[in-house]
């Protein structure tokens, strides 16, 4: 199966099981569902990657974790405008924009979990 074709056929079977599942009928932009197609054939992180949806600040918000190494996680709105990143880093305490991140999200539901083990199979 070429790659396109499996990307095609995961984006497909994302759409399905989140419009049946926890989000109801709730949309997700087109750019989280060509991020989580991405993510599906990229090579696995370390640690794996994830991607939830929460409520933040009255407003949906989208949270992209990072693989290894001071790198940052963002927080991007339904539109992909980055609203901060509450993580990552030399320190691990993020860009200092949303340092309540953690105490005032809600209604958290896990959009995509990479099931791939790290170090990946050789």
């Amino acid at each position: 199966m070429s790659k396109i074709n499996a990307t095609s056929i995961i984006f497909f079977m994302v759409a399905l099981s989140l419009n049946a599942g926890p989000l109801g009928a709730y949309e997700l932009p087109g750019w989280v569902m060509e991020l989580t197609a991405q993510k599906e054939t990229a090579p696995v992180e370390n640690p794996p990657g994830h991607i939830e949806k929460c409520s933040y600040q009255g407003r949906d918000v989208f949270y992209v974790s990072s693989g290894c190494c001071d790198q940052y996680s963002y927080v991007y709105d339904d539109d992909q405008v980055r609203v901060c990143a509450p993580d990552g880093g030399m320190d691990g305490q993020g860009d200092g924009k949303c340092p309540d991140y953690y105490d005032m999200k809600k209604d958290c539901v896990m959009i995509w979990r990479d099931s791939r083990t790290w170090p990946p199979e050789q």
